[in-house]
């Protein structure tokens, strides 16, 4: 009997045993009882692992601060920027004289560098900007008299030229020298046909512009023009001759004279007097 039972109670544990060792050797299966024909499923992916985040990247170190220029110079120990041995610099950290920058210097100083280092030292006072100087000017050339105004205008100007020409004509038929127009006694001959025509006597101012001889119009009418054509015919129309019916012909045609001047007045009637002086 007790044979039986330690034949059935070894028997019991050694299938305890197979059935231990039949689990550990099955494969892992899905929750759910899936069977190994389906496993794994079409649709299941392994997981990637989760991508490992890069290393932050190191901040980037502060540039190295420029160098400010050489060292400054040490200078000297000082409480104030008024100290007497502050003439320069200011005292900055107990110590003026050396410096590193423009500010550290007084007005009127600048930071240089010396065999001592960097030393407020004084500038050199700006050189005032150039000037334009003036080039001698040449002296004032004299200053040109004033033009002499013209004349004024001669109303009569082209009756006394018509006067001239129409004398000359006569003189022509006998190849006589043409007469000039002697202009410079023109306003004396108006004069003198001005005071004709006031004292209405012809001939009352003769001699008076230097004229050797003299031949008048007296008051004759329509303008300057016709009058100097038809008075002049007239005169010449007397003929060579002697006596004084011939007179006014026989100064027209005189070879003597080389100059003559003709001068007109228009009296307030509308009458023409013309004289005709004749010069050598």
């Amino acid at each position: 009997m007790r044979r039986t039972i330690s034949w059935a109670l070894a028997a019991t544990v050694l299938m305890m045993l197979a059935q231990a060792c039949m689990r550990e050797s099955d494969p892992a299966r899905p929750p759910g009882g899936a069977g190994a024909a389906g496993y794994p499923p079409p649709s299941y992916a392994p997981v990637p692992p989760a991508p490992t985040p890069p290393p932050p990247a190191p901040a980037p170190s502060p540039a190295p601060t420029a160098a400010e220029g050489p060292a400054p110079a040490a200078g000297l120990p000082c409480t104030a920027d008024s100290d007497f041995i502050c003439p320069f610099g200011r005292c900055l950290g107990g110590r003026c004289g050396g410096c590193r920058r423009e500010t550290d210097c007084k007005p009127g100083a600048a930071c240089a560098s010396t065999p001592v280092g960097m030393t407020c030292v004084p500038s050199a006072a700006p050189a005032p900007p150039p000037t334009a100087t003036a080039s001698p000017s040449a002296p004032p050339a004299p200053s040109a008299p004033p033009p002499t105004p013209p004349p004024a205008t001669d109303s009569f100007a082209a009756a006394r030229e018509r006067c001239l020409k129409r004398t000359n004509e006569y003189r022509a038929t006998k190849n006589l020298p043409a007469l000039s127009l002697r202009a410079e006694s023109s306003s004396c001959a108006d004069g003198q046909a001005q005071s004709d025509a006031t004292s209405k006597k012809p001939h009352g101012s003769f001699g008076k512009c230097t004229e050797l001889a003299q031949n008048e119009c007296p008051g004759w009418k329509g303008s300057t023009d016709l009058v100097v054509d038809t008075c002049l015919k007239a005169m010449f129309d007397e003929g060579p001759g002697s006596g004084p019916t011939h007179g006014h012909h026989n100064n027209i045609m005189d070879p003597s004279y080389s100059a003559v001047s003709c001068g007109f007045f228009v009296d307030t009637d509308g009458s023409v007097w013309l004289v005709q002086n004749f010069h050598r």
